[in-house]
């Protein structure tokens, strides 16, 4: 009861701290504690409204953009998978005083998506230029970052975590901004080792975890004799994936 009662002033104290002080913050010890307390918001109905209006303040926000560091991605996924929010928004829905959309949050982790697509192309440019020039400290300098490692994949990854126990609307949405990114320029500054990697470590796996959960969803109705939206919703994430697979492969 009293985390509960404590927790309505919590939210209304971080959105306030967040667009005052914010910028401020350059310690990573500082942003670990401000994603911990913005996830604290997440579990509970009373803040976690205002927990979503800071956290989409600190990636939306030009000046904020070049000071909040990639690992906000899990504090994004907390709000996009919260049992507090509404899953999608829809015109039919009025959106509640006290809530927050889940799609508006995946939507977040697309907008990271777009802001690591410069770094990206500037640092494989500085290392193309380090290996060409042969200087060695600036090829073990511009070597020790990884496009795909240190950018992409807490990103896409993050994404891929929203899929997880989402209904109909929203892991299609989640499906789409997946196949959009992908899509997306950021792939031209990868080798063809690290488009391995993509596979490996992101399309093969959303797609076995989608895989065993239509196989799961299909065992139990056949058993019970019914179809169900359920049933309709993972078999069509599931074949989405795969045309998502195909046009990478495509691409590639």
């Amino acid at each position: 009861e009293i985390s509960f009662a404590l927790s309505g002033y919590l939210g209304t104290a971080i959105i306030t701290f967040v667009k005052l002080g914010a910028s401020n913050i350059t310690a990573p010890i500082a942003w670990r504690d401000m994603f911990s307390i913005l996830r604290t918001c997440a579990l509970y109905n009373i803040s976690c409204r205002d927990g979503f209006a800071a956290l989409s303040f600190l990636i939306l926000d030009q000046q904020m953009k070049a000071c909040v560091p990639l690992t906000v991605t899990s504090t994004v996924v907390t709000y996009a998978t919260s049992v507090h929010g509404i899953e999608a928004n829809s015109l039919e829905q009025k959106p509640l005083v006290s809530t927050f959309y889940r799609d508006d949050a995946v939507n977040l982790l697309y907008h990271l998506h777009k802001r690591v697509g410069p770094l990206m192309k500037r640092f494989t440019a500085k290392n193309d230029n380090a290996i060409t020039n042969g200087n060695s400290s600036s090829v073990i300098e511009a070597t020790s970052f990884d496009a795909w490692v240190d950018c992409w994949r807490p990103v896409l990854t993050a994404m891929a975590q929203c899929l997880e126990n989402a209904g109909g609307k929203l892991c299609f949405h989640t499906v789409s901004l997946i196949q959009k990114s992908l899509l997306d320029s950021h792939g031209n500054n990868l080798p063809g080792q690290q488009w391995k990697l993509i596979f490996e470590q992101l399309l093969f796996p959303i797609l076995a975890k989608e895989l065993e959960r239509r196989d799961l969803t299909l065992a139990k109705e056949h058993d019970a004799n019914i179809v169900s939206d359920s049933l309709k919703v993972t078999v069509a994430t599931y074949n989405n994936l795969k045309i998502a697979l195909i046009n990478m492969v495509s691409k590639v």
